[in-house]
C-alpha cells in the first residue's frame, strides 16, 4: 500500500489546488500542497525499483 501513497499525494495536490482556486482558500491550499508534496517525496522510497535486464 505504501508504494501507492506517492501517487495519491500528487493527485491530492492537484485536487487541493483546483478546489482552492475556485473557493479562495489561499494560504490554506498552499500549505496543504506543501504537506502533500513533502509526504509524496518521503514515500518515494517505497516505490518499486526497476528490474535489470
Amino acid at each position: 500500500m505504501k508504494r501507492y501513497l506517492t501517487s495519491i499525494c500528487f493527485l491530492l495536490i492537484a485536487l487541493v489546488q483546483i478546489i482552492g482556486h475556485y473557493t479562495g482558500w489561499g494560504i490554506f491550499a498552499y500549505g496543504m500542497t506543501v504537506v502533500f508534496l513533502l509526504l509524496g517525496a518521503y514515500f518515494t522510497k517505497y516505490l518499486r525499483k526497476p528490474e535489470k535486464a
